[in-house]
């Protein structure tokens, strides 16, 4: 019943997290829209659609594995992970900076380009929280994820507001995302105790 009564508490928590997120998303676009305008936010949404896809494609699957293992993995295990994920975060943020003229171009924003450059850089923290996060998961530490996400959501809002108001356009929620991003993955670092290093083991590839 204890672990029952943690799993409902922590799946209440997360309702909560989500509901919130979601009403504070929808004020921070209308209002940021309306301080820069639609075009300079469409900008930002071309450069960031792109990164959110490189996001959901990085983890390869690995987030799934870890979360649904019968047993708790071992701490080789989450190295291995973290290790993968590193090699996956350079080559897609090396790819997203490189292509960013190619992007720019095919969308016929010429904009996009140095925006996207910028954006390449969420990446890296992104994937590399994956296993703190899981890890946070597999406790039924959902309130600590919970507190993650909301903390560093107002991060952007402090981050991106301002500049908006001081006329940055489009750079306002690219710098707020930024700083959101990395945000996240300290406080999730922090919160997991996960001492992550290095590792590569063949056989665990197989396995996966």
């Amino acid at each position: 019943m204890g672990l029952r009564n943690q799993a409902v508490k922590g799946g209440f928590i997360m309702v909560i997290r989500q509901a919130l997120g979601i009403l504070l998303s929808l004020a921070s676009v209308i209002f940021i829209t309306r301080v820069i305008g639609p075009e300079q936010y469409g900008f930002f949404g071309a450069a960031s659609g792109i990164a959110v896809f490189l996001y959901r494609l990085g983890p390869w699957g690995l987030d799934v594995y870890l979360v649904r293992k019968t047993e708790n993995p071992e701490p080789e295990e989450y190295n291995q992970a973290f290790t993968i994920l590193l090699g996956v975060s350079l080559f897609l943020t090396l790819a997203m900076a490189l292509g960013r003229d190619i992007i720019a171009d095919f969308l016929r924003i010429k904009q996009v380009s140095s925006l996207s450059l910028a954006l390449a850089l969420t990446i890296p923290p992104t994937l590399l929280k994956v296993p703190a996060t899981v890890k946070l998961e597999r406790d039924l530490n959902f309130k600590r994820v919970a507190f993650n996400e909301l903390i560093s959501q107002i991060s952007y809002y402090i981050i991106a507001i301002p500049m908006a108001f001081q006329g940055f356009g489009a750079w306002s929620p690219v710098v707020g995302l930024l700083v959101q991003q990395y945000v996240l993955f300290i406080l999730t670092q922090l919160g997991a105790n996960l001492k992550l290093g290095l590792c590569w083991n063949p056989k665990l590839v197989k396995q996966w």
